[in-house]
């Protein structure tokens, strides 16, 4: 396994806003939240960040959504 889905959120967080040491990666945020989803699919923090992810176009190769 990965760890548990509050270390991995708080990693993808920190890789998402480029907090602390970590350099702002939104592919790696994106790789983070979704191991943190294959621990609990129902992670409400992983699911909120990913979705926002989405919409805002940070997910490398996708544009954001239109709606």
């Amino acid at each position: 396994m990965y760890g548990s889905t509050e270390s991995l959120n708080f990693l993808g967080f920190s890789a998402l806003m480029g907090k602390g040491k970590m350099e702002r990666n939104f592919a790696r945020a994106y790789e983070l939240f979704t191991k943190a989803l294959e621990i609990d699919k129902k992670d409400q923090t992983a699911n909120y960040c990913l979705g926002l992810m989405h919409m805002l176009g940070l997910i490398p190769d996708q544009e954001a959504d239109a709606d």
